[in-house]
């Protein structure tokens, strides 16, 4: 199966995190780098206070930190659409899943796209087989009623 996804979000929960994780990990990346810096010139001979050091730091690289920002959209996006081969083939498996509870013919499939790409295989395989077991259940019943 080779279709596109018609939402970003099918696992809200699972994406909305992943992207808030991301971003808390590109903020606590930034602020490393400028602290680390700060520390490396308040120790390294400069007669500025670590505060000091710390602003300057932000002053001389104002325009690489908005560089970076620039890319924050991008990241949020990655993060929202990665999920969605693992997220996507879970959400598609519990609704045919609930199709089959409720007797519904179903065919298990994924995107090529999607991740765990055996699994329908399996599940195919084991749907069949327990027609299989439901048909010669019936026929051997049907054989033991004609029988008396």
């Amino acid at each position: 199966m080779n279709q596109k996804r018609k939402t970003l979000l099918v696992d809200k929960e699972i994406q909305l995190k992943m992207a808030a994780n991301l971003v808390f990990y590109w903020l606590t990346s930034i602020f490393s780098v400028v602290l680390l810096v700060a520390i490396f010139q308040t120790f390294n001979g400069s007669d500025t206070l670590l505060v000091d050091n710390l602003l300057n730091v932000i002053k001389q690289h104002a325009v690489v930190f908005l560089g970076m920002l620039a890319f924050l959209p991008l990241i949020v996006l990655h993060s929202l659409k990665l999920p969605l081969r693992f997220a996507g083939p879970i959400h598609r498996l519990r609704k045919d899943l609930a199709r089959l509870e409720k007797g519904e013919n179903v065919e298990f499939s994924f995107r090529d796209t999607d991740f765990w790409k055996d699994i329908p295989q399996s599940l195919n395989a084991l749907v069949s087989k327990i027609e299989e077991l439901e048909n010669q259940v019936t026929e051997e019943m049907n054989r033991d009623s004609i029988s008396f």
